[in-house]
């Protein structure tokens, strides 16, 4: 489990300095992002958004801070048609995690744009718009699973260089009892090995060779 360092800036008292207008709903504030009600509540959370809660226990967001993140979005955005940066798609519905792997990603200092999706309709949605090199994958999550987003994808990125990398709980004989997936396709176990991940994006921007040092 991550240790996030942020510290949750979500107050159970309206901020005497700003007027009601300066806040919005946590729905609302899902929409302007384009993220989960529950990527909100880990975001205020974890002090990525400005909150507080109303008498009868409900979040409101500060505008001040969405606009801040639509902002670094739009930024990201700028930059995701630069052809000299891989694109990395990470479909992973629980929000932590997704967290984990920007964190971390950032870090690394290579040639990457990040995008992220929270289910498998999300990342197909996602995998059309923007053609990432390197997609992770979890399996099981919501709304539509990760086999059935590899199923709908597969055929269509064989011999693209595109790579396929799953990142599960399950075993592989619960894979195999789901259908399992193609040997093409890299498997690792959670807990997140995010040494190893590096090491295929990084041999995928050296010279698309996959293999894993040891």
């Amino acid at each position: 489990m991550m240790v996030n360092p942020m510290k949750s800036t979500e107050s159970i008292n309206p901020p005497t300095s700003q007027a009601t207008e300066d806040f919005i709903s946590t729905q609302k504030a899902a929409d302007l992002l384009g993220i989960s009600l529950r990527s909100v509540q880990y975001w205020v959370e974890n002090g990525k958004l400005n909150a507080w809660k109303t008498a009868g226990g409900h979040r409101r967001i500060a505008v001040e801070s969405v606009n801040r993140l639509m902002q670094e979005q739009n930024q990201a955005k700028s930059t995701l048609n630069n052809p000299s940066r891989k694109k990395v798609l990470v479909v992973e519905d629980e929000p932590d995690l997704l967290e984990y792997y920007r964190l971390h990603m950032h870090s690394w200092q290579l040639p990457i744009n990040i995008i992220t999706a929270e289910n498998g309709f999300e990342g197909l949605m996602q995998i059309g718009q923007h053609n990432p090199d390197i997609i992770i994958t979890d399996l099981v999550m919501p709304d539509m699973d990760g086999f059935t987003m590899i199923q709908a994808i597969n055929q269509k990125i064989k011999n693209t260089g595109k790579k396929i990398i799953v990142v599960t709980r399950l075993n592989e004989k619960e894979i195999n009892n789901n259908g399992g997936l193609d040997e093409n396709i890299i498997v690792f176990q959670k807990p997140v090995p995010i040494k190893k991940i590096r090491q295929v994006i990084y041999n995928h921007i050296e010279n698309n060779n996959f293999r894993i040092r040891a």
